[in-house]
């Protein structure tokens, strides 16, 4: 019984002497921090140790973080907060890709005001399509993303132009798209909650 009684007790007394304080930033430090293993698994992997957003965040809280508007042409203008919208954020810090700078973008779609999907896109110009070429490109993003960090997932999608992250509960890949197109390539990465069946 004292066993099963000391994380209630411990949770209630670090909200209460965070509610001790006049500080309302420290409250919700408390929270997020208790709340954090619950979050690993739907962490988006997106500048993730800047914004930390994740699957289910509210909207709210993460405009505080970024100036995300809303993507009308998605959704015939209208914005519903009891169902499904769409944003977007174009604003982002430019990239330096091969001396050229190079905007990354992106796109959520929420479900009553809570995130379910979360798309970053960067158009880019690699000098070819070969696997060095690709390679060289995804170094120079791999700060923006943790699982670009690792040799063997770059070298996956260089080569098939499509990583996955293997996950129970939500899809998460990488992917390159030079469909039709010339000279130039869309590099995408998608997160959002596995459909169910």
């Amino acid at each position: 019984m004292i066993k099963r009684l000391k994380k209630p007790i411990l949770f209630f007394l670090l909200l209460f002497s965070a509610g001790c304080t006049n500080n309302h930033k420290d409250q919700i430090k408390v929270i997020e921090t208790l709340s954090e293993p619950m979050r690993d698994y739907s962490l988006v992997d997106y500048k993730a140790e800047q914004y930390g957003f994740y699957i289910g965040q509210s909207l709210d809280s993460m405009e505080k973080i970024t100036d995300f508007r809303h993507n009308y042409l998605e959704d015939d203008g209208v914005i519903n907060d009891t169902g499904i919208t769409h944003y977007m954020d174009i604003s982002e810090d430019l990239v330096v890709i091969s001396g050229a700078d190079w905007l990354p973008a992106m796109y959520i779609t929420t479900d009553k005001k809570r995130l379910t999907e979360f798309h970053c896109t960067i158009v880019f110009w690699p000098n070819s399509f070969e696997k060095d070429s690709i390679i060289n490109y995804l170094r120079e993003i791999e700060h923006l993303f943790t699982a670009l960090k690792s040799a063997e997932n770059k070298n996956k999608l260089a080569e098939t132009f499509n990583l996955k992250i293997e996950n129970e509960n939500y899809d998460e890949e990488f992917h390159l798209d030079t469909t039709e197109r010339k000279y130039d390539a869309l590099f995408a990465y998608i997160k959002k909650i596995k459909e169910t069946e």
